[in-house]
């Protein structure tokens, strides 16, 4: 993960803590358990792949998930990217 990225803050759920919060659009991530990490390591995968996609793409300095969806050979996280520090 970029340095850039490890700074995106990470929201388990959207919540009225980004209300002041510009909305910025929609990221999400995809990673297959048949790679080289176990479980966990691909759910924390997919989730430092939506905070670089959320950084690269918007400039993002905030992402709330949304959606987490552990599959038998996936992980999936669905996210919302947001810019709360103007």
């Amino acid at each position: 993960m970029t340095p850039e990225a490890q700074n995106v803050v990470v929201h388990t759920q959207a919540s009225t803590l980004l209300d002041d919060c510009e909305r910025l659009g929609t990221v999400s991530s995809t990673v297959s358990d048949w790679s080289k990490w176990d479980r966990s390591q691909s759910i924390q995968q997919a989730k430092n792949n939506v905070r670089h996609e959320a950084y690269v793409r918007y400039g993002a300095d905030t992402v709330a998930i949304v959606n987490a969806d552990n599959y038998m050979t996936s992980a999936t996280i669905q996210a919302i990217a947001f810019k709360c520090n103007k």
